[in-house]
């Protein structure tokens, strides 16, 4: 056998083998399947979003049910318990929408372009650049549910390294996108909550 011919062999098996890890030992993959398992048939998969760490935020339209899957367990809420949204990129906020800070916004974008400027209004957020990220994370805090403090580890690296440009901008836009659409049940929950008509 030729030394080319060894190497081919090598780099074939060694691809096969990465190939399985990633199918069989992802993270993504298994948490995907415990979610699966644990939510009710009648659960509308509307959103979902399962990050590398193996961590996930699923939301039901219909029901209006968010259900979170994270280090802490399982859990289920309703869309009106959601009270507080946050992303943090390196343990510090880069955005953050508490139930009734977007009052001021939201009446203006209603006032400016009816219920859709509302919610433009009420979403309009800037995207800051972080030079190297060792976390990306949404916080969520809610009411009425055994664990009001709740973690999405969106990404996340405990020793030396960092991730790449590519790669921070992918995880970075799947939390952002996550944190809009949290944001705008803030929203919804928050015009409830401060009786705004829009």
């Amino acid at each position: 056998m030729s030394f080319a011919t060894f190497m081919l062999i090598s780099a074939l098996i060694f691809l096969a083998i990465i190939f399985l890890y990633v199918i069989i030992f992802n993270p993504q993959n298994r948490t995907e399947d415990k979610i699966e398992r644990m939510l009710s048939p009648k659960f509308n998969r509307s959103y979902k979003y399962v990050s590398p760490h193996g961590d996930a935020v699923i939301f039901d339209i219909i029901n209006k049910k968010i259900a979170l899957y994270n280090q802490y367990g399982f859990t289920i809420f309703d869309y009106a318990d959601l009270q507080e949204v946050s992303v943090q990129t390196n343990n510090a906020v880069t955005h953050s929408t508490k139930t009734g800070s977007l009052a001021a916004r939201a009446v203006i974008g209603a006032l400016v372009a009816g219920p859709a400027g509302a919610v433009i209004g009420g979403v309009t957020a800037d995207r800051q650049e972080v030079s190297k990220v060792k976390s990306i994370m949404v916080q969520i805090v809610t009411k009425n549910t055994a664990r009001s403090h709740n973690e999405i580890i969106f990404f996340r690296i405990d020793g030396p390294g960092e991730l790449s440009h590519a790669a921070t901008n992918y995880i970075q836009g799947q939390a952002l996108d996550c944190y809009g659409r949290l944001k705008i049940i803030v929203l919804q929950n928050s015009r409830w909550t401060n009786n705004i008509g829009v």
